[in-house]
């Protein structure tokens, strides 16, 4: 049995419609990423290891380059703070 059941609503009507999603996955953990608005992102990890996370989105493209710009972001941080 599966320990959650994602589901996403559209509210808005110009934006493309996931059948599977309206209908709900049943999954084992997840991660959710998002734009909350303007200003700010969310982001929810449950029940999934770093090797998850990654065997989840290895050949993702947006994704891994996202990951590794997030990284280089993160080096670039670093080294303001020196």
């Amino acid at each position: 049995m599966a320990n959650y059941r994602i589901k996403v609503e559209v509210l808005n009507d110009n934006m493309e419609r996931l059948e599977q999603l309206e209908c709900g996955m049943d999954v084992e953990g997840f991660v959710i990423l998002a734009n909350v608005n303007n200003e700010s992102a969310m982001s929810c990890i449950m029940n999934m290891r770093r090797k998850d996370i990654a065997d989840a989105i290895h050949g993702d493209r947006p994704i891994v380059e996202a990951a590794l710009l997030s990284q280089m972001l993160s080096h670039l941080e670093e080294k303001d703070d020196e």
